[in-house]
């Protein structure tokens, strides 16, 4: 999920998710990769996440991030 100059962004649920054998790109920026991934970006408006809860859910075998949130 990403947010770009979005505001708040609330209330995000991942449940019941297997994520796996996700080849992820090889350097962080300018997107990152991985399994399960909430960021936000763009100068316009301050954006965040409120409420990201991931539950029932894997990830594995992932060539970069397992599950993050994080500014992009």
């Amino acid at each position: 999920m990403r947010l770009h100059d979005a505001g708040t962004g609330r209330h995000y649920l991942v449940d019941g998710v297997a994520v796996h054998d996700v080849n992820g790109a090889e350097v962080k920026d300018p997107d990152p990769s991985g399994g399960i991934l909430f960021a936000v970006q763009g100068p316009a408006k301050p954006t965040r996440f409120d409420g990201v809860t991931i539950r029932n859910s894997s990830v594995a075998h992932t060539n970069r991030t397992g599950s993050a949130t994080a500014p992009a």
